[in-house]
């Protein structure tokens, strides 16, 4: 589907690589900034478009890596009218105790959120951004190198349980595609 999606756009030629052309396309869409999605989202939604669903990451603390707090305290994605909001899923961050599933210590919270999913020491491609390692911000010490130089490693966060749960909900309506985003 995603070959045949890249065609009919025109980002690729059957005889290319379809992987290289799925990369490029990949960092181009991935520089779009938050306005730019604020505007993709409401066309979608002035031409009527009702089959798309954004997870969003509840956040990690009022300072992206403190302890987690009440979004619905702050206001945070309370501005959101309710045609908007049902097309937003809402991810917070679990880890795996012997209890069970709890929050993470680091994770929003709050009736805002709609689903959490585990966010903790999740492997994952490690950016330049993540690769970080100090005393103050251990846990990327144990980093591998693979081919082309891409790093891979455990990170926690809200951003680590929002793929997990993207994933989720794009087999589930590919299983049951008469579901609304409201819905799914």
């Amino acid at each position: 589907k995603i070959a045949e999606f890249l065609i009919e756009k025109g980002k690729i030629d059957q005889k290319y690589e379809l992987y290289e052309s799925y990369q490029k396309e990949l960092e181009t869409s991935a520089k779009c900034t938050s306005s730019q999605m604020i505007v993709m989202l409401f066309e979608l939604l002035l031409n009527q478009q009702e089959r798309f669903l954004i997870v969003q990451s509840a956040g990690n603390g009022y300072d992206n890596g403190g302890v987690g707090f009440d979004v619905q305290k702050t206001g945070d994605y309370c501005g959101i009218n309710e045609k908007i909001r049902n097309h937003i899923l809402i991810v917070g961050a679990v880890q795996e105790t012997e209890k069970g599933y709890q929050m993470t210590e680091f994770s929003n919270y709050g009736s805002n959120i709609d689903i959490v999913a585990p966010g903790y020491d999740v492997y994952s491609t490690i950016t330049e951004k993540d690769d970080s390692y100090t005393e103050e911000n251990p846990g990327h010490e144990n980093l591998r190198t693979v081919k082309n130089g891409i790093k891979y490693g455990n990170l926690p966060g809200t951003s680590m349980a929002a793929p997990l749960v993207s994933g989720s909900a794009a087999v589930l309506w590919s299983v049951a595609p008469e579901l609304s985003a409201e819905e799914v």
